[in-house]
């Protein structure tokens, strides 16, 4: 009975190990260091180097294990090309892809997009002064662009406050007398359209997607694709999501919703 007990543990444990390796030899990012290490290495399969990064607390490893180890931005995994195939035209025509990250925090959101598709521009909008900082510090990049700003409805101006959740969680709230500027989508878009067409817009801003979405938002069908994480988590009966599906939900876009995000991919050019 011990005997055949040993055998099943051994067959079990086997084949954790089988699908362990599995599933870490099909990822392109591989994790080098352990997750308390502020100091991370990580091995990208695809170009064959170690990539470095500074992560300065938990909060900032766990946004770095959902880009990159469980790589949350990849539409590939729903064997959906059309993306990459917009790339790809998109430079054939002479180009330049413009991939505009909205919350983008300490930058490891550009980090990723940069290494999927390296011929784009990427314009980082970014309310906080030290995420953006800590940005320009990592992504020394001539193909990004970072600009201190809140993205909104249109132009004019807000406040900046923490609630207390760490460096991802800066709110901002329109005020008139606020010292940080607030621009809109087709003003951002007006800045690059000669040398670039919209590729993709990914969307994390805490809640100000309500307002966002509050007027009319046919910048949307501009970009072949859409990441936004809705948070209505955090506004419970605020309905801070309502507008955007309202928008979205008038278009030729397919909709699909995996973890925090939600994906809109244009269903034509």
């Amino acid at each position: 009975m011990k005997e055949k007990s040993f055998q099943l543990l051994r067959r079990v444990f086997e084949l954790c190990k089988f699908l362990i390796f599995r599933k870490v030899i099909q990822r392109r990012f591989i994790p080098l260091s352990i997750s308390s290490s502020k100091s991370q290495k990580v091995y990208d399969r695809s170009q064959k180097r170690i990539l470095n990064f500074n992560i300065h607390d938990s909060d900032e490893y766990a946004v770095l294990s959902q880009i990159f180890f469980r790589e949350d931005y990849n539409v590939e995994r729903f064997n959906d090309m059309r993306v990459q195939k917009r790339y790809e035209e998109i430079i054939q025509s002479g180009r330049t892809p413009l991939i505009l990250d909205l919350g983008a925090n300490i930058g490891l959101a550009a980090k990723y997009f940069d290494l999927i598709y390296p011929s784009s521009k990427i314009i980082l909008v970014e309310p906080s002064s030290s995420n953006l900082n800590r940005a320009r510090q990592e992504l020394p990049y001539s193909n990004l662009n970072f600009i201190q700003a809140a993205i909104g409805p249109n132009s004019g101006s807000v406040k900046l406050h923490n609630p207390g959740h760490g460096k991802n969680s800066f709110r901002v709230e329109v005020d008139p007398q606020g010292e940080i500027v607030m621009l809109s989508v087709p003003e951002v878009l007006r800045e690059y359209g000669d040398e670039c067409i919209p590729f993709i817009c990914k969307i994390d801003i805490e809640g100000f997607e309500s307002e966002l979405f509050s007027i009319e938002s046919s910048w949307v069908d501009e970009f072949s694709m859409v990441i936004i994480e809705l948070h209505d988590y955090l506004f419970p009966g605020a309905g801070k999501s309502r507008n955007f599906l309202e928008k979205i939900s008038k278009l030729d876009r397919d909709f699909i919703h995996v973890g925090e995000n939600s994906f809109s991919i244009k269903n034509s050019k």
